[in-house]
């Protein structure tokens, strides 16, 4: 979230995530990824939590 916050912010440092595109000037977010099984386990309890909100919505 912090770096949501300061891409915009004048006053506000830079951020490592986020880097400015030189030929437009947009900034970019760029968020370093764990490693591969954790990735997995990530993926795992937000698809375990997906399902369980589609089973309370139907």
């Amino acid at each position: 979230m912090a770096a949501l916050a300061t891409a915009n912010s004048p006053d506000a440092g830079a951020h490592p995530w986020v880097e400015r595109d030189p030929a437009t000037g947009m900034a970019n977010l760029r968020i370093p990824l764990p490693p591969p099984e954790i990735a997995r386990q990530i993926a795992n309890a937000l698809t375990a939590l997906a399902d369980n909100l589609q089973d309370k919505v139907t």
